[in-house]
């Protein structure tokens, strides 16, 4: 029997999809709810879910029948692992076991829990300025498709004025092309415009996921 792909994820980008399906969010056949928040920043979620050997470059089957990951050599990144991302994990597991439990104790309906769910997410994702952001923004994420390198949301200078207005008419016009690219969309709009944008950003991707 065919094994049906779960993912926490699942976006069209053009792979087959059959049998496959996301738990937390997907567009396949239209938008799930909370589709526009939960999706904002995919990048997080593969930081903080990350399997703790590191980036496999392939999985092999052992002499006892286990599977065996074939890691990249990438010292750097089984430290930063290890000594940021690891702590931070369990602590975010442990916080989510503890609301799943208080969510079955007093049978919280599906429509408030998910409107708490989006808005504590939203409020991380969607205000890279604020200080519960900051930790995330030192996050680093090891590509291992195509390119093999450490990926990181920050680590360019703020645009001068003019360029900002520049970014900013482009995103007014094309927001779609402007943005597509980004593995975190509101922050890149703050990088590039500042606030005002983004927080109009923020705005039009809650209301959109409320509506979905």
């Amino acid at each position: 029997m065919a094994v049906r792909g779960y993912y926490l994820g699942l976006l069209a980008a053009g792979q087959p999809l059959e049998r496959k399906q996301g738990l937390l969010f997907s567009d396949i056949g239209g938008q799930s709810p909370g589709f526009r928040v939960l999706a904002e920043n995919r990048s997080l979620f593969e930081i903080l879910l990350c399997a703790d050997h590191g980036s496999a470059l392939s999985y092999d089957r052992g002499a006892d029948g286990s599977v065996v990951p074939r890691l990249d050599e990438a010292p750097e990144e089984a430290v930063y692992l290890q000594g940021e991302v690891a702590p931070v994990a369990a602590r975010v597991l442990g916080a989510a076991e503890a609301l799943m439990r208080a969510r079955l104790r007093y049978a919280v309906p599906e429509r408030l829990w998910l409107d708490f769910v989006l808005d504590r997410h939203a409020a991380l994702v969607f205000r890279p300025w604020d200080a519960a952001a900051r930790r995330l923004l030192q996050a680093k994420h090891r590509e291992n498709f195509g390119v093999f390198r450490l990926s990181g949301f920050t680590g360019c200078a703020a645009p001068p004025l003019l360029a900002r207005l520049r970014y900013s008419a482009g995103v007014l016009l094309r927001p779609r092309q402007a943005l597509e690219s980004s593995f975190w969309p509101a922050l890149t709009l703050y990088l590039r415009s500042g606030r005002l944008l983004t927080e109009a950003y923020a705005w039009r991707q809650r209301r959109r996921a409320q509506q979905a």
